[in-house]
Formats: structure tokens, sequence, C-alpha cells
């Protein structure tokens, strides 16, 4: 909430749901629903499966999709010899699709990978308070 600059008072708001009832779910002296639980990630912006995981993984197909769109109307001449190895997709004058599905796949990997790790490495720094919290505050 603090990185998305919500406080417990709006967030209560936009739920519909008490401030002090709120209050009580975050503070974990009541248990929180699951639907309120998911209106509050949909009121926050968050992937409600990164919060309760702390993983963030786009699925492969989706990915693949994204990452074939943008080769086929950015770069139209790409050349990735193999899934297998360690490749970098680099320009060309070829514009085969089978190059440009194989080059889709190995950014489609890599890409989820980096974007999982940064979003882990991200919500850590987002939510680790840097000291403890005391009531009244």
């Amino acid at each position: 909430m603090k990185s998305r600059k919500v406080s417990v008072r709006a967030l209560s708001e936009r739920l519909g749901v008490p401030y002090r009832t709120l209050q009580n779910y975050l503070t974990g002296q009541t248990r929180l629903p699951a639907a309120t639980f998911l209106s509050a990630c949909n009121a926050l912006g968050l992937d409600q499966h990164f919060v309760m995981t702390n993983s963030f993984e786009l699925s492969g197909p989706d990915m693949y999709d994204a990452v074939l769109t943008v080769l086929n109307n950015v770069l139209p001449l790409i050349d990735a010899p193999s899934v297998e190895a360690d490749v970098k997709p680099r320009l060309t004058n070829k514009s085969d699709s089978a190059h440009k599905q194989v080059a889709a796949t190995v950014l489609a990997i890599k890409l989820s990978k980096a974007y999982d790790k940064y979003r882990r490495d991200t919500w850590k720094k987002e939510v680790a308070p840097s000291e403890p919290r005391r009531a009244g505050r």
C-alpha cells in the first residue's frame, strides 16, 4: 500500500469495508476474507498470485505471443539458430518465420525469468519494513 501511495482509509473506502475492520485484517487480528483480499489486490493493482507466492510468472504462451508480435513488427530480420543453445538473436538478411519463432521462444524464456527475478527483488524492497512498526504509527 505504501508503494502505491494508498492509505488504509482510502483503501477501506474503495473496498466498502469499515476502516477499523480493514486495520484488523492488516494487523492479523481478524482473518482476511478471500473476497476482500481479491478486491484489495484489484484496487491496488497487484497480482493475487504474486502476493500469495512472491513469484510472478507470465504464462509461457502469453509471453511467447507478445515477443513474437514485437519481433514481427519491429525486427523482421532475426536469426536464432537453436533453442537449445544460449543464443543472442541478431539481425540478418533472412526473414524466415521459423527463425522468428525460435527467437521468440528464446526471448520469452529469458524475459520471463528476468522479469520474475525483477518482481521478486522489487517486491522485497517495497514491502520489507526498515524498522518494526509500533502501534499508533
